[in-house]
């Protein structure tokens, strides 16, 4: 397991191959959950675990973010980090919509409010989501396969990783 940003992650998951230390289960974040990570790592990302939240095969109106991403950027998005900031603009959205402009009343719409979003229900108590929960994913071929929980999952995990190539 390691936490690590992206220019670490591709080290570690490096480091692990060239010293052919090849655990049943390989999981890192944050870094695996961008593109670059499966490019950068060809094969050897198969089977690398981490946190993710979505892929296209999550729901349509995920698909239908990762295809306007694609459209207007020309590459396909992470599969977490931007997806959690295009759910708090949806979160803003909505609470202006019911609210308004003003700073308290926006505060409190959000905080006691449940909100539709791209990464799905948002609902905050104490300042955390209590209403989606976390996710693990995969590197399964070309796609971050999400495998826990069960019933957010597109693909049954991996396990054990497949040997490094």
């Amino acid at each position: 397991v390691a936490l690590s940003y992206p220019p670490d992650t591709f080290l570690v998951t490096a480091q692990a191959r060239e010293l052919a230390f090849n655990p049943k289960a390989f999981y890192s974040a944050v870094g695996t959950a961008f593109p670059v990570y499966r490019d950068k790592m060809g094969p050897a990302a198969e089977g690398v675990m981490g946190f993710g939240t979505l892929n296209p095969k999550t729901s349509a109106a995920v698909k239908a973010y990762f295809d306007a991403h694609v459209a207007r950027h020309k590459k396909e998005p992470d599969r977490w980090a931007s997806a959690h900031a295009w759910a708090g603009l949806q979160i803003m959205e909505q609470a202006v919509a019911k609210v308004g402009l003003d700073r308290k009343a926006l505060r409190d719409a959000i905080a006691g409010g449940e909100f539709d979003t791209v990464i799905g229900k948002v609902r905050f108590r104490n300042g955390e989501n209590v209403a989606t929960p976390g996710v693990v994913s995969q590197w399964q071929g070309k796609e971050f396969e999400v495998v826990w929980p069960p019933d957010r999952a597109t693909a049954p995990a991996l396990h054990p990783k497949p040997a490094w190539k």
